[in-house]
């Protein structure tokens, strides 16, 4: 038997166990009850939270320029993200921050 068919038996065990041990009522009961107010915040802070993290994203995605800009003040700059869009940002990255004009094209790493 393969692992992944053992997850999905378990899986499904799982399901069939937590069907017939339920009190649906008193599930419905409990819902019924629950003061939703409290997911609020917690809602509030995750969709914070992507809102930072796509603003950061587009700051390291933005290009030479900016990394340029931040290596004034730090030693580093991750760039990680933004080759894995585009491989060819590397290029970029050696003729703008390490002024070496000495590159292969796209064309010429494909014919190689």
């Amino acid at each position: 038997m393969k692992k992944s068919s053992l997850w999905v038996f378990t899986g499904i065990l799982l399901l069939i166990i937590f069907a017939l041990t339920i009190d649906i009522g008193e599930m419905w009961n409990t819902f019924e009850k629950a003061n939703y107010l409290v997911l609020v915040p917690g809602i509030l802070a995750y969709f914070l939270g992507v809102g930072f993290r796509t603003l950061r994203w587009q700051i390291l995605l933005s290009g030479i320029d900016k990394i340029k800009i931040h290596l004034d003040k730090v030693d580093g700059v991750m760039i990680g993200r933004a080759v894995y869009h585009s491989p060819y940002f590397l290029a970029d990255v050696e003729r703008k921050i390490f002024n070496n004009d000495n590159l292969l094209t796209r064309v010429e790493i494909m014919e190689q």
